[in-house]
């Protein structure tokens, strides 16, 4: 059998095409990536300044995965999403533990005033409040901060 060489031509951009779009689009990534970075967001990431980072990060990751996508390049599209992601449930645990420690903080305060109203001695109070920031890429990170107000 004689082939042109035409014919092998057409077939080589064929199989090139064919590799390269064998990259499935990262439709769930990128759903998981934006919702990340929404609840974040709605969380008020943006009262913390490391929150305010994390999340920063997540939308411009975001925004070069749709141009990654738009290229063709679905791949490398696929690993920033997952970097984005990790950003923006990063950026949602601080903002988390930032009210955490605002409550435990809230809790003091009205503490130290109820025993300032009592005629007895202050007692020693104690509040841990800790975060766990977990997500798929990446190990998990634990913070935690311990308070103690009051007389010993």
């Amino acid at each position: 059998m004689s082939y042109s060489m035409t014919s092998i031509a057409a077939a080589a951009t064929l199989a090139m095409m064919a590799g390269c779009a064998s990259y499935p689009v990262p439709v769930q990534h990128m759903a998981d990536a934006e919702g990340a970075a929404r609840s974040a967001s709605d969380v008020g990431a943006g009262a913390n300044p490391q929150a305010t980072l994390h999340l920063k990060m997540a939308t411009e990751e975001i925004a070069n995965a749709k141009q990654l996508i738009a290229d063709g390049d679905n791949e490398k599209a696929d690993s920033v999403l997952s970097r984005a992601k990790a950003d923006g449930e990063l950026a949602l645990g601080e903002a988390r533990e930032q009210q955490a420690q605002a409550a435990a903080q809230a809790a003091l305060a009205q503490i130290g005033q109820l025993n300032s109203n009592n005629s007895g001695t202050p007692a020693s109070v104690t509040t841990t409040t800790s975060a766990v920031v977990n997500t798929n890429s990446a190990p998990s990170t634990t913070m935690s901060t311990t308070t103690t107000t009051g007389a010993k």
